[in-house]
């Protein structure tokens, strides 16, 4: 396993990095909310953009500690972060671990009343949405240590995976002598890594579940980092693939200033890293070029020209790369008698710069000539391995139709990219603009369409030739692979739309003494739309201005997930005409399989907001009531009060005063 650790005055190296971590820590500092099961929401400190560092909040804000600090980057220029292992500056004994996460950093104790603690864990949950497979990660670092523990390694861990794994009954925050709360956590570290635990309940995990690559040092799913660094050290470190084949769906990185797994007690004060310019490596380069079976004398990976005393044979050239993810294609040009090897890193899609080309030239053939070479046709067998609706599938609301191919897929620019959706007698229902799809890593099309679509079954047709790999772009279409024609069929069911809720409270037309939450049920199970175009449920008042928008962060659901909560930040007391309005398309109604089937239509209610006395002020001067309604008609005459349990939400007059009842 390679570990490099370098002078950066002395680093010359091949990769190249995809920006998919945000770390160079130059943008502007964000507040750190640390999270706990109790849901904080106090600030401690800041943290760079898409980090969190374990700054932590103690309880209320006892012993609160920041760990993470700004410091000058690399050449003098941006930030840096400096990681410091602190002590808790109301127990010093008890020393915060300093580490930086892509996921989310949390701890737990427990202080009795003797100032003893207990119960103590922590660590991280989660990580970033990711779908590339990196070859390794490198850092630039500078490391110290205090003085009491000089020996303390810092620690690296980062790894990859699918699925998700669930622990019931972890505890999430700082308490005094009360137990801490319990919550049930989404893919903890140490559940990923299969490793041991002093806190929390049972793990299960999705059947999809899987670690797919991680930093191995020895018999460690982590690497240490030894010894003082006072000056800029690089640090490289390549993954450990336990399947290659299977896509990621996260990543989290780690990095600590201390021993990160070896517990509460290993945390050395003062031990510090300062860490800058975070970065996944995708190699594009070759770990063997061979001619006959034997490696090429002289090869290095990177060394990219080289010239033999033979001559060409098909099927001599063998090659494998130096990467997980690329793709290294190889290919004969018998004009210039040299077969050339291009090696493409897995981010190559999205920096179309990441690639190495390696060229090996030959002595010419006897009898060789300047006629034209002759040229391969073209195969038309190029055809998508899957698409989106299956051909001949039911889908509901289709907008669009993608195809996903085994290799890059090239789209011919010269021929038009219009393509028809034509219903079952063969008319052109609305069109599609053939695209490359960019979350396809350069393996997909997608062709978006113009016009919603009704529901019935509709044929797409690609004309042939229309698409081909890579070969057939860089022979002009002479040679390589390309589509047949090809056709799709799919049958599209159109979204249901919903015009009323089957709950909603207050009711429409309401009058009520004053307004704090909303709470609305469809008929389907649904769940928020998401999309960043639609508006978030607002209220206004009569006059039409905006008295507030409710929020994601003011959005919650019932116990079983079939009641949507909408709870205002500042309930609404003043009296008046109040409108409840929710765009159409906010919610999405679900099938069974979570599918979405359907949407709401805009939706609007009026509630009056109106004072008035409460039945507790009127029960206790009377022992016997007499109640109007707002209408005038006598609805309790000269009844012992326990009769006003009875009466409807609304407005009455209770011995000549009105009374609000909710």
């Amino acid at each position: 396993m390679k570990k490099i650790f370098t002078l950066i005055a002395c680093v010359i190296s091949l990769y190249a990095s995809a920006q998919q971590v945000n770390g160079n820590f130059d943008e502007t500092w964000v507040d750190c909310v640390p999270w706990t099961s109790s849901n904080n929401t106090s600030v401690k400190g800041t943290q760079p953009v898409d980090w969190c560092v374990s700054n932590v909040i103690g309880m209320g804000g006892t012993g609160a500690t920041t760990i993470a600090s700004q410091s000058t980057g690399y050449n003098e220029t941006g930030y840096a972060v400096t990681l410091t292992n602190t002590p808790n500056p109301i127990k010093s004994s008890q020393i915060i671990p300093a580490y930086i996460t892509l996921g989310t950093a949390w701890n737990t104790a427990k202080s009795s009343l003797l100032g003893s603690i207990s119960l103590q864990d922590g660590g991280t949950y989660g990580g970033k949405s990711f779908s590339y497979r990196p070859d390794g990660i490198k850092f630039l670092y500078k490391r110290s240590h205090g003085t009491a523990d000089a020996d303390e390694p810092a620690v690296v861990t980062a790894y990859l995976w699918k699925g998700t794994w669930s622990q019931a009954s972890v505890p999430g925050n700082t308490s005094y002598v009360t137990n801490p709360s319990k919550v049930t956590m989404s893919n903890r570290e140490r559940n990923i890594l299969d490793m041991s635990y002093s806190q929390g309940g049972d793990v299960t995990n999705t059947d999809d579940a899987k670690l797919l690559a991680y930093l191995k040092e020895g018999n460690n799913k982590y690497v240490s980092i030894m010894g003082d660094a006072a000056e800029w050290t690089e640090f490289t470190y390549d993954f450990t693939y336990v399947d290659t084949e299977a896509a990621p769906e996260m990543i989290n990185i780690i990095i600590a200033a201390n021993d990160y797994f070896g517990g509460a007690t290993a945390v050395g004060k003062d031990n510090s890293i300062t860490i800058d310019n975070v970065e996944l490596v995708y190699n594009s380069s070759l770990s063997d070029l061979q001619l006959n079976g034997t490696t090429i004398e002289g090869f290095s990976k990177d060394v990219f020209e080289y010239q033999v005393d033979e001559t060409y044979a098909d099927g001599s050239i063998g090659f494998s790369k130096d990467c997980v993810g690329g793709v290294a294609t190889g290919s004969w040009n018998s004009e210039t008698n040299t077969y050339s090897i291009t090696v493409k890193g897995d981010d190559w899609s999205e920096s179309n710069l990441n690639e190495h080309t390696y060229t090996i030239t030959f002595k010419n053939n006897e009898g060789d000539n300047d006629d034209e070479p002759e040229i391969i046709p073209v195969a038309y067998d190029f055809i998508p391995s899957t698409t989106t609706p299956e051909n001949g599938a039911t889908a509901t609301g289709v907008s669009f139709f993608s195809m996903q191919f085994e290799e890059y897929v090239n789209i011919d620019m010269n021929q038009s990219n219009t393509v028809n959706i034509c219903n079952e007698n063969g008319d052109v229902m609305t069109t599609g603009m053939l695209m490359n799809d960019m979350l396809s890593w350069g393996k997909g099309v997608k062709i978006q369409f113009a016009e919603t679509l009704a529901s019935g079954t509709y044929t797409i047709t690609i004309p042939q030739g229309l698409l081909g790999n890579n070969a057939w772009i860089e022979s002009e279409y002479q040679s390589g692979r390309a589509n047949p024609e090809l056709k799709f069929t799919f049958t599209n069911e159109e979204l249901i739309v919903v015009t009323e809720p089957t709950l909603f409270t207050p009711e429409n037309g309401t009058t009520i003494e004053s307004i704090s939450q909303f709470e609305i049920a469809f008929a389907h199970a649904f769940d928020q739309s998401w999309e960043p175009e639609v508006a978030y449920p607002a209220i206004y008042d009569a006059e039409g201005n905006l008295v507030e928008t409710i929020t994601a962060a003011n959005i919650a659901w019932n116990s079983d997930w079939t009641v949507m909560i909408l709870k205002l930040q500042t309930p609404i007391t003043t009296e008046g005409d109040y409108t409840f309005k929710m765009a159409a398309g906010f919610i999405n109604l679900m099938d069974d399989a979570y599918n979405t089937i359907g949407q709401n239509s805009e939706f609007n209610a009026t509630i009056k907001v109106e004072n008035g006395s409460s039945i507790n002020d009127i029960a206790t001067e009377k022992d016997h009531v007499t109640v109007y309604n707002i209408n005038g008609v006598k609805v309790i005459d000269n009844q012992p009060a326990s009769e006003l349990n009875k009466l409807k939400k609304g407005i009455y007059i209770i011995n000549g005063k009105k009374v609000v009842i909710q």
